[in-house]
């Protein structure tokens, strides 16, 4: 079966498609490669200098400790659009999407997370990491294998953006892989493009400006995860 790559993957009608790790990203913007940055990422590459770390010590336990938003504004660095006249909760959905059911403690993204959940999470993402390490990335093998996400369009530019699979692709990003096989996320629309920016849910109902929606959209095309890592203080 030909599985297409890439820009070609937007146009198609494939549910399953080719990614370079490099288009890839997470909700908040953060990437997988070396010239990016994801907390999960730099807590492996911590961690392959490190081994004997112990989690409270690790850039993990910093970056939850530090990183504690307050809105989904400040997820993307604009904060200044949150206003509390305007809306009923700092949690509002990206401007796209329909819901947005967001966890305030205990929550893989972002802090204030229990130490518990904290050495959970340090755990499961290094054994993830060695399982792939020594198997390699095989979704076919696995029921619900596939790292999952859809696409955001700008143009001729593209970002693939991950709705599951966020600790395997860390760990895939750190052991140097290149472009991996993913599935289009079921129930979401496959492209979200800016020309479309009109007909979003959250600007024609007024929860978003059209600026502020596309301040949000345009931030996963003009950073990589080091803005907010040097704001906050982890780099």
């Amino acid at each position: 079966m030909d599985v297409p790559r890439g820009f070609s993957a937007i146009e198609s009608s494939a549910e399953i498609v080719n990614m370079p790790l490099s288009m890839c990203c997470d909700w908040q913007g953060f990437t997988y490669t070396m010239s990016g940055w994801h907390y999960l990422c730099e807590m492996l590459r911590e961690y392959k200098l490190k081994p004997k770390n112990n989690y409270r010590k690790s850039i993990l336990k910093k970056y939850y400790d530090k990183y504690q938003p307050y809105s989904t504004f400040e997820c993307f660095l604009c904060e200044e659009e949150y206003d509390p006249l305007r809306h009923s909760t700092p949690w509002v959905p990206l401007p796209w999407e329909s819901a947005f059911r967001i966890r305030l403690s205990d929550n893989q993204h972002f802090g204030p997370n229990s130490n518990t959940f904290i050495r959970k999470e340090f755990v499961r993402t290094i054994s993830l990491y060695h399982r792939l390490e020594s198997q390699g990335y095989q979704p076919q093998e696995n029921k619900d294998g596939y790292i999952r996400g859809h696409f955001l369009k700008k143009g001729d530019d593209y970002r693939f953006k991950v709705s599951g699979g966020q600790h395997r692709m860390a760990a895939l990003g750190v052991l140097g892989q290149k472009d991996l096989h993913v599935k289009i996320q079921p129930d979401w629309k496959r492209v979200i493009d800016i020309q479309h920016i009109h007909h979003w849910e959250h600007v024609k109902n007024g929860t978003y400006s059209e600026e502020a929606a596309r301040k949000i959209f345009n931030f996963y095309f003009e950073t990589t995860g080091i803005e907010k890592a040097k704001k906050y203080g982890l780099l």
